[in-house]
């Protein structure tokens, strides 16, 4: 266990930081939950359908669980139980990891909960919606937020591995009551050839992923400033 331990130690001094205030200022960004909230927004234009409420409500249902399941599960749990400090509170390396802003977090950091809540949403909207491009965009965007807290130094990448860990499980779990509690046959009111095979607006997904490509543009050029 100790090897693990180092290494773990090792590639969080590797990963963390740089010498770049653009990117600095880029991951302090990514890292905010706040960044993301046209994304979200846009989510949630896709996710409501007009044709099956019972679907959107119970999807809805499961979302918050998915975030509020990971959340309590990896702070209220795992990291009372383990108390592992965090990078920025070891006695060992801390004085060694590239601090930005000042930002230090809190005393513990295992597992991570923005790694635990991101997969946790982007496993249960991936087997929801069920198309390629969207899983690969959201599972993209879940690594990133995580790698963030690697870069912040906040977390080491054992964190950020078992809180992904934890996020998927979340998020299958809830995909399990998820089809239990919505109806999957339904009348389709739109066109076929304007709808996903699971029954999602063609037009609201391109919403979606326009979302997502206005917010990183916005990102790299907000980060200059």
């Amino acid at each position: 266990m100790e090897w693990l331990i180092q290494i773990d130690k090792q590639l969080l001094l590797c990963l963390n930081g740089s010498d770049c205030l653009w990117l600095d200022n880029l991951m302090w960004y990514v890292s905010k939950t706040g960044t993301w909230t046209f994304m979200l927004l846009a989510l949630l234009y896709l996710v409501v359908r007009r044709d099956n409420w019972r679907a959107t409500v119970s999807f809805l249902l499961c979302f918050v669980l998915c975030i509020v399941l990971a959340d309590q599960i990896s702070s209220s749990i795992i990291k009372p139980l383990v108390m592992r400090p965090r990078p920025t509170h070891d006695a060992v390396i801390g004085s060694m990891v590239d601090v930005v802003r000042g930002y230090r977090g809190g005393q513990f950091g295992f597992v991570s909960s923005h790694a635990a809540n991101t997969f946790a949403v982007v496993t249960l909207l991936s087997l929801v919606v069920r198309r390629r491009a969207l899983t690969l965009i959201t599972f993209f965007w879940a690594m990133l937020v995580s790698y963030s807290r690697v870069y912040l130094g906040v977390h080491y990448p054992g964190d950020i591995l078992c809180g992904g860990v934890l996020g998927v499980f979340v998020g299958w779990a809830m995909f399990r009551l998820y089809l239990c509690l919505a109806s999957l046959s339904h009348d389709n009111r739109e066109a076929r050839n304007h709808s996903t095979a699971t029954g999602f607006s063609e037009f609201r997904l391109r919403c979606f992923y326009a979302s997502v490509f206005l917010t990183c543009i916005f990102l790299i050029i907000y980060s200059f400033l």
